[in-house]
């Protein structure tokens, strides 16, 4: 292996290391949610109304008389294996009831992430180009109104324009993809617009700010003083000196994208992971608030391992650090 390449793994080895670090820690405070959440899971099984004996027998079958660092033990080891336990309310397994409602979340952050994409990095690269402009000022002014508008506020209005005024949207459900392409995406076009407008004005606010810095730089001027066509320019030189904090920004944004998701699916009737979590705390459904947050660390440190890796392909630089 080259010089280089051993750098990068062993980067990446320690990179993965700390991940790991964080991971065991977050499981900790996974764990402990039990012990500070309001409640007895064994009332939530057995019911308010249980006779005491039985609700000591439901106790002893759960192993909540077990010392705690038992119990954490024997939950980390069935979490390793894949087993998040059982519903405390349906009887459903956790990992079964996060695995069938994932694929609507997951459909509902791509679509949100297309339209942050889509409107904040043009927008922000025609506001970098022309610091103090009208444009400028629109995109900023657009910017701070998609950052302060609510969520429900925002999916509320989409239905009554789009859904129920001029009927061209469903308002509310989700399609799966084997229903075909163009039904998944028109149900998930109002509820991806309303998830995805803040990630739009953070992308496109930091999109303006990278490029404007990046292009009155000594090498840019150089680059049009060699006559090199503008858009190759933008595309060789600012954009990807700029890249590195939207990438940054992007991968915040997913872990903004799975709460907003909570709001989102009950707005409009999705049956996905963050509707499942809303209902779970409701219900006092330990097992799958749990299992929904350890599911959202480990996507937000693999997104955050994933945008660490691309620095490297961005900025050669960053390779050896």
């Amino acid at each position: 292996m080259s010089r280089r390449g051993t750098a990068i793994a062993r980067v990446a080895a320690r990179r993965v290391g700390a991940a790991r670090g964080i991971a065991f820690l977050v499981s900790i405070l996974v764990f402990s949610l039990v012990l500070f959440v309001p409640g007895d899971p064994a009332i939530a099984v057995a019911g308010d109304s249980a006779d005491p004996a039985y609700i000591a027998a439901v106790r002893e079958e759960l192993g909540l008389d077990d010392p705690i660092l038992t119990q954490y033990g024997r939950w980390l080891g069935n979490a390793l294996r894949g087993d998040l336990g059982e519903s405390l309310v349906t009887g459903e397994r956790v990992v079964h009831g996060l695995w069938i409602r994932l694929p609507a979340t997951f459909s509902l952050m791509v679509v949100a992430v297309g339209f942050a994409l889509l409107i904040g990095i043009p927008a922000g690269v025609l506001a970098g180009l022309r610091p103090g402009s009208a444009i400028d000022k629109l995109v900023s002014s657009g910017a701070s109104l998609g950052l302060a508008v609510p969520n429900f506020w925002l999916g509320l209005m989409l239905i009554i324009l789009f859904a129920i005024r001029l009927d061209w949207l469903p308002a509310i459900g989700y399609a799966p993809i084997t229903d075909g392409p163009w039904t998944w995406l028109r149900h998930l076009l109002l509820p991806g617009f309303t998830l995805g407008t803040a990630g739009a004005a953070e992308i496109a606010r930091q999109t303006r700010a990278g490029v404007a810095d990046v292009h009155r730089r000594e090498f840019v001027r150089t680059a049009y003083a060699y006559g090199l066509p503008r858009r190759r320019v933008l595309g060789r030189h600012v954009m990807r000196s700029a890249s590195i904090p939207i990438v940054t920004v992007l991968g915040l944004q997913v872990a903004n994208l799975l709460g907003g998701s909570v709001i989102v699916e009950s707005v409009f009737g999705i049956d996905g992971i963050g509707k499942y979590a809303v209902g779970a705390v409701i219900q006092r459904d330990f097992p799958v608030v749990q299992g929904m947050v350890l599911l959202v660390t480990i996507v937000v440190l693999v997104v955050n391992l994933a945008v660490d890796f691309s620095y490297t392909l961005l900025n050669p630089r960053v390779r050896l650090t």
